[in-house]
């Protein structure tokens, strides 16, 4: 609302290919450090995902080599594999990234052809005064 009328608002979701549902129908410990980890919890579940543990850390956390070994004995515990973002995944230390599975997708705009020519306008404009 407190966005000015002449500025244009575009709205996109996450999107995951149906061809990609890979976590449909098994047990999953879904961890992740970001502003809104429930929306990917809920993706998780939309793609038939069975969530068994959801945790949940920090906005940008950096994950340490005790809180991967609690997150793998956590989802030993409860025969599940661990799932985050991708987001989340690079700040995961390299040693432990095999034992970690993602929710990989795309952001899809609903209107994609204007926010593409608004783009390409500011670039034109901007590369022509330059």
């Amino acid at each position: 609302k407190s966005i000015p009328s002449q500025i244009p608002i575009f709205k996109a979701n996450f999107d995951i290919k149906k061809e990609n549902e890979i976590f449909k129908g098994k047990n999953i410990t879904a961890f992740a450090g970001i502003a809104y980890p429930e929306k990917f919890f809920i993706s998780l579940k939309e793609q038939g995902a069975k969530i068994v543990k959801k945790i949940t850390y920090p906005d940008h956390y950096i994950y340490n080599e005790n809180d991967l070994l609690s997150l793998a004995e956590s989802a030993n515990m409860t025969k599940s594999i661990l799932v985050t973002t991708r987001k989340d995944y690079v700040r995961i230390p390299k040693s432990y990234r095999p034992l970690i599975n993602t929710l990989d997708g795309e952001i899809v705009f609903e209107n994609e052809k204007n926010l593409i020519n608004i783009l390409t306008n500011v670039i034109e404009n901007y590369l022509i005064n330059y």
